[in-house]
């Protein structure tokens, strides 16, 4: 299989792959994590621990969430130390000190955070854990370690082969293949998906509004993603016995991800993706480098292949990758066996499939939400802003954090079941934290405001109407 396919993976492209995974990460957990500890994962912020408990229960199949570290904690001191864990664990998974160890403890941990607040869990986190799993399947400790040699150890060659190459290849393929496949919609097929997606300046960067294309081109770039993203899919499984496919495959993920980001702001998920890239960089590139700075290269061994519990947990991943495929097909569901824990785990972020990636169908009146606050003098302010409030405005700049959009949008634009409760605990958090900052500016009331609009009528007013309130007689 490997002479016919001929995917490889270079160990200098491993390590580094483990170095950016661990930077990420630490990026990640400082600001989105530690930034938010209070409100996202503990009792003080809008899902404190009975809810989440009541939600476990009363959902089918979502007796998994318990699998977490913060099943048996619930104070937010504990939440800070599973953090400041997670980033110790990833700097010591970044300098190579027993790397398979405290990435795995950094998995552990990383995935408690996201079990206990699974409604700010998105796309960009879920990549995270998966690249997690890759890099302990793949031999992340043969290059760029604090201490990657041993006394007599034998040395192999730079090249990697097996089948966790080739299941990591299949999984990101499915990845871009699915987001393809999926973008079917109206708005996919009128040209209109990303126009409607970036209503409201909530992702398109500021300089981007001031030009006088930006219709026209966007349009052009909805027809041509879905494309580009077959053509990815192909790239990365393409047989060669040099991968050239691979190569060209890395180059065009790094050119189409860092291309959007230049017009629209999705935080590090650029970044997340453009690791696909980093574990595809090739041996002769490694080999230029190691020329020019005239570095002695190992002595050339067989290959280094695979362990059994690296194929055998690879087989398990591919097993339940074609899994879920099939059992999301009509004719092939009926016949396909639904063990209570293989369906369990659909609700958890350990290799999802038909991830949302750039709005795979975005509606005509998407609407957003905004929140003002009433202080004792009868002033209406933004909240979040912190400028007066103004109804007609569009300037949703202060309402692009990452975590806060995940929640926002799952649980008031797409009316969750829990949707009262969840604003009433985080109209209590803002309305203490605003009092707390501004004691000359108290606030008598604060009340979550949605706005929907029609986009395909631009010069429609939108439709406002308040969600929730809280006013407490006190």
């Amino acid at each position: 299989m490997n002479d016919f396919f001929g995917h490889r993976l270079d160990l200098r492209s491993i390590g580094l792959f483990r170095i950016c995974l661990a930077a990420i990460l630490i990026v990640d957990l400082f600001y989105y994590r530690l930034n938010f500890y209070d409100i996202f994962y503990s009792n003080e912020g809008f899902l404190d621990h009975s809810l989440w408990q009541t939600m476990i229960h009363e959902g089918q199949d979502l007796w998994i969430w318990n699998w977490s570290l913060f099943s048996s904690f619930e104070g937010a001191w504990f939440a800070v130390l599973v953090i400041l864990l997670c980033i110790l664990s990833a700097v010591f998974f970044g300098i190579g000190i027993w790397p398979r160890f405290w990435g795995t403890v950094l998995l552990i941990g990383y995935f408690s955070l996201l079990q206990r607040n699974p409604l700010i869990t998105s796309t960009h986190e879920r990549l995270l854990i998966v690249f997690l799993i890759f890099a302990l399947v793949l031999p992340v400790e043969k290059m760029f370690c604090y201490k990657s040699k041993k006394s007599g150890e034998e040395i192999f060659s730079y090249e990697y082969r097996g089948i966790p190459v080739v299941v990591f290849l299949l999984y990101m393929s499915l990845f871009y293949f699915l987001n393809a496949f999926l973008k079917d919609g109206e708005s996919w097929a009128g040209g209109e998906a990303i126009r409607f997606a970036i209503k409201g300046n909530l992702h398109i960067k500021p300089w981007v509004s001031h030009l006088s294309i930006i219709d026209s081109w966007l349009n052009n770039l909805t027809f041509f993603i879905r494309g580009f993203e077959f053509s990815l899919a192909a790239l990365l499984l393409l047989p060669s016995k040099k991968a050239w496919p691979q190569v060209i495959a890395a180059f065009l993920i790094l050119l189409f991800h860092w291309f959007l980001f230049l017009f629209f702001s999705f935080g590090i998920f650029p970044l997340i993706l453009s690791l696909t890239s980093v574990l595809l960089i090739p041996g002769v590139f490694w080999d230029l480098i190691y020329k020019k700075l005239k570095i002695v290269t190992r002595r050339m061994l067989p290959p280094l292949k695979a362990t059994p519990i690296t194929i055998g947990f690879s087989i398990f991943i591919l097993s339940l990758t074609v899994w879920r495929l099939s059992s999301r097909s009509k004719a092939l569901a009926p016949y396909i066996p639904a063990p209570g824990l293989i369906r369990a785990l659909e609700y958890t972020p350990i290799f999802p499939l038909e991830w949302p990636l750039y709005a795979p169908e975005v509606s005509s009146a998407p609407g957003w939400v905004r929140l003002k606050g009433t202080t004792l003098k009868n002033q209406q302010v933004d909240i979040w802003s912190g400028k007066n409030y103004d109804p007609t405005s569009q300037d949703l700049s202060a309402y692009q954090v990452a975590p806060w959009q995940q929640f926002i949008r799952i649980s008031f634009i797409q009316h969750s079941s829990y949707k009262d409760i969840l604003a009433q605990g985080w109209l209590r958090f803002e309305f203490q934290k605003w009092n707390s900052l501004h004691p000359k500016q108290q606030l008598k009331g604060i009340y979550l405001v949605r706005f929907e609009e029609d986009l395909r009528q631009p010069l429609s007013p939108p439709r406002v109407s308040n969600l929730a309130q809280y006013t407490p007689k006190n």
